[in-house]
């Protein structure tokens, strides 16, 4: 459990001020000081790529077949996180194995609107590179998305506070009842960031981090 003292305070970053005791917060206060520290950790450590990519191409997959994954319900309309990380299920895919997640998609979805959310914080900030492969009602593939062309945007967790992602939106086969979820393991697209100042940050590809799916 974590405890934060009150009083006049100094972290590893040279940051200093006073952090108000949890019966002084109010719920927003304590979600914002919350979010904030788990930026500032995670900016300090980012996501170490080199050896994710390592233990990831020496880990043994799960599963021989997709339906011998465990599939977990998309619900409609919902945002759903994704989180695609070291303890996540590890497939063989056309492009190698990766971390995944596999969902039942809701019925009559028509499309995904798909976040690809950055990992850590600038300057160190990563992104999953999104695959997709559809199956149908014997879960066998029917189709696979990769190299989405997707764009620099904001969801906001509240008023002055966003996550920012790279997003597009793609359209589900009639005949898909399942998706499965995964970040590419050998993606070299980099992107940008534009900070307020206007800063430019390339932002690199991971084979770990958070997609969130909105089915449509």
């Amino acid at each position: 459990m974590l405890r934060i003292f009150p009083g006049p305070t100094t972290n590893s970053l040279g940051l200093s001020g006073r952090i108000l005791e949890p019966s002084n917060m109010t719920h927003m206060q304590s979600l914002i000081a919350s979010f904030v520290l788990a930026l500032l950790v995670t900016a300090c450590a980012g996501v170490p790529v080199t050896e994710v990519r390592n233990s990831l191409a020496s880990a043994k997959p799960c599963c021989n077949s997709y339906d011998q994954l465990q599939f977990k319900p998309l619900q409609p309309g919902e945002r759903t996180k994704i989180e695609l990380s070291t303890s996540s299920p590890v497939f063989i895919l056309s492009v190698g194995s990766a971390y995944v997640e596999a969902l039942s998609l809701p019925p009559s979805v028509s499309f995904l609107a798909v976040q690809a959310l950055h990992t850590g914080y600038l300057p160190k900030a990563t992104y999953p590179d999104p695959i997709f492969i559809f199956l149908d009602a014997a879960k066998q593939p029917i189709a696979e998305e990769m190299d989405l062309p997707i764009q620099w945007n904001r969801h906001q967790v509240f008023p002055g506070l966003y996550e920012y992602f790279y997003g597009t939106r793609i359209a589900v086969p009639a005949a898909a009842r399942y998706v499965v979820v995964a970040a590419h393991p050998n993606s070299s697209r980099v992107q940008v960031a534009i900070a307020e100042l206007g800063n430019r940050w390339p932002v690199h590809p991971a084979p770990v981090g958070t997609v969130a799916l909105i089915p449509q």
